[in-house]
C-alpha cells in the first residue's frame, strides 16, 4: 500500500512540474509589448469610435481608455496616435502615466517593407481619461482623420530606427 501511494505522490509530482513548465514557457512566449505588462488588456485598444468634442480630439474603446501601460523594463510603449487637421498627435505610455505628445513620422530603411517610425515629439495638450475614453485636451483641432492604437518599439532595428511602431492593435478614420 505504501508504495503505491508513493508511486501516485511521484506521478503527480511529474505531472505538476510538466504542467509548471509549460506556463512558465506559455509566460516567456507572450508579444513583446506584452512582456512586463502583465495587465494587458487588448480591448483598451480596441476603437469603437473617433470624434472632436469642444475641439478636443478623442477615442472611445471597448476596454478602459489607458487601462494597460507600459511598466519598467518594457521594450514597447502603449500609444493611441490621432491625425487631425493640425497635425499627429499621441498619447504616450512610458513606463507610466500617459503623456500627450504632436510627433512626426518617417519610414524606416528597411526596404520594401519600410516601418512607420515617431521621428520628434513636442509635449503638447494634455490626456484625460474618462471609462472608455481618452480625450486630448487644449490642442485645439477641428477634425479627426484617423486613429490608430499601437504598441512603438523602444529599440533599434537594424538600421538603427527607434520609436517604429510594430504592432496596430486597432485603426479607425473617417
Amino acid at each position: 500500500m505504501i508504495i503505491k501511494i508513493g508511486n501516485i505522490i511521484q506521478q503527480k509530482t511529474v505531472i505538476i512540474a510538466i504542467v509548471s513548465s509549460l506556463l512558465l514557457l506559455t509566460g516567456t512566449l507572450v508579444p513583446l509589448g506584452q512582456a512586463n505588462s502583465l495587465s494587458f488588456h487588448v480591448n483598451d485598444f480596441k476603437i469603437k469610435k473617433i470624434g472632436v468634442s469642444h475641439h478636443n480630439p478623442f477615442v472611445i474603446v471597448k476596454g478602459k481608455a489607458g487601462g494597460t501601460k507600459s511598466v519598467a523594463g518594457d521594450v514597447a510603449v502603449e500609444a493611441y496616435l490621432i491625425y487631425t487637421n493640425k497635425g499627429k498627435f499621441g498619447a504616450f505610455s512610458n513606463e507610466g502615466p500617459y503623456k500627450s505628445a504632436k510627433f512626426t513620422t518617417k519610414t524606416s530603411n528597411n526596404g520594401i517593407n519600410g516601418n512607420t517610425c515617431i521621428d520628434k515629439q513636442t509635449p503638447s495638450g494634455k490626456v484625460v481619461f474618462s471609462g472608455h475614453k481618452l480625450t486630448l485636451k487644449g490642442i485645439h483641432v477641428n477634425k479627426v482623420s484617423k486613429v490608430l492604437t499601437a504598441d512603438i518599439n523602444q529599440n533599434p532595428d537594424q538600421h538603427g530606427n527607434t520609436n517604429c511602431i510594430y504592432k496596430i492593435w486597432s485603426s479607425k478614420g473617417h
